[in-house]
Parts: C-alpha cells; sequence; structure tokens
C-alpha cells in the first residue's frame, strides 16, 4: 500500500496518516522500491542545478598551496586594551 500509494505522488506525511506506516520507514520502502521520494517543502518546484565547479587552466585538478608568512615580532603587535 505504502508503494502505491508513493507511486501516486502521495507525501510521505499523507502515507503515514493514511496507512500508519512511519515517515521514515515509507521512505525506506519507497527508495528501495525504486520510487523517487520528493524532498519536503519542495513539492511543484523543479530540482535545483548542481553547482559547476571549475580549475584554473582544466590542465588537471586545482592545487592549493600554501604559503609561509614569516615570523612576526612581538614588537610590532599592538597591545591589548
Amino acid at each position: 500500500q505504502v508503494i502505491a500509494l508513493g507511486r501516486l505522488g502521495w507525501s510521505l506525511r499523507r502515507i503515514e496518516e493514511a496507512t500508519g506506516v512511519r515517515r521514515e520507514t515509507a521512505s525506506t520502502y519507497l527508495r528501495a522500491a525504486g520510487v523517487v521520494v520528493r524532498p519536503p517543502g519542495r513539492w511543484g518546484q523543479p530540482p535545483k542545478p548542481a553547482i559547476e565547479v571549475s580549475t584554473d587552466s582544466g590542465a588537471g585538478p586545482a592545487v592549493i598551496r600554501r604559503v609561509k608568512f614569516p615570523p612576526q615580532s612581538s614588537s610590532k603587535i599592538p597591545p591589548s586594551p
């Protein structure tokens, strides 16, 4: 019954109210059956697009370099109030 209602597009809360099966359990059953479970609060809206990440040159993976700064002398640090 849970799978049939999920295929009809019912929300997990509505399935829970109609069947008495907890939302979490109904979600597990639907995912196992290959039924897409929509995220809460976004019904009727298309999914958000993925964010594209690009590297600088496209020649390979981005490289993170650590930069060493010279140590500061204690005389240059302003006194705290």
